[in-house]
């Protein structure tokens, strides 16, 4: 288990939205995670993660969740709404560990169905990046869709984000994906992202 502790104090504020740690702690967001993770949405989108129950939702959060933190100080955080402090879902910058992974973070963001449509994953994902980037010293960023997910492809063109083409990458098991950077980023294959990263 990870040493990092998230501060509750932690707050990226945008005129709607407020970006905080999720917190292992607090039931509540447990049972929000539960709620996205098995929302139809999220499922026909990435699928069933296994974490159902507020007790795997805090094994999730103490695991996975604080190991990236701990590790490169950023990861995925909880949206919600500024208004009343409802979370409505998450928004991510997240590097994998693996040999075939992008070499910067990649940015991703997840939502209640009932809060999609509303531009708050691009109000959401925009104040990450400008955080990561002044705070952080984060200045490439990679995102990917699947290549038929429009709305997702929509939050990254109103990003700024420049599309790199659909490929075939091994880290999301050889399916397509939509591949798409911060602008002014070089060539995919600057990154070395070509023959052990792009099934043939």
């Amino acid at each position: 288990m990870s040493d990092w502790k998230p501060d509750p104090n932690f707050k990226i504020e945008t005129p709607r939205v407020v970006i905080s740690h999720l917190l292992p702690d607090d039931n509540s967001h447990c049972e929000f995670i539960v709620a996205l993770y098995n929302s139809p949405l999220f499922i026909a989108d990435s699928g069933k993660t296994g974490v159902d129950t507020p007790a795997i939702a805090q094994r999730f959060i103490n695991g996975r969740v604080k190991g990236l933190h701990s590790k490169y100080g950023y990861g995925i955080y909880l949206v919600s709404l500024k208004q009343d402090s409802r979370p409505i879902g998450t928004v991510s910058l997240v590097k994998g560990d693996a040999v075939d992974s992008f070499p910067a973070p990649d940015v991703g963001f997840a939502f209640l169905p009932e809060a999609t449509g509303k531009g708050y994953a691009t109000e959401a994902a925009r104040a990450l990046i400008d955080y990561a980037g002044k705070e952080l010293g984060v200045k490439e960023v990679f995102a990917s869709s699947r290549p038929h997910n429009a709305k997702s492809r929509g939050v990254m063109e109103r990003l700024g984000m420049e599309y790199r083409g659909v490929k075939k990458l091994k880290m999301f098991g050889s399916e397509e994906s939509a591949v798409y950077v911060l602008a002014g980023m070089k060539e995919l294959a600057d990154y070395g992202i070509g023959e052990n990263q792009i099934a043939e």
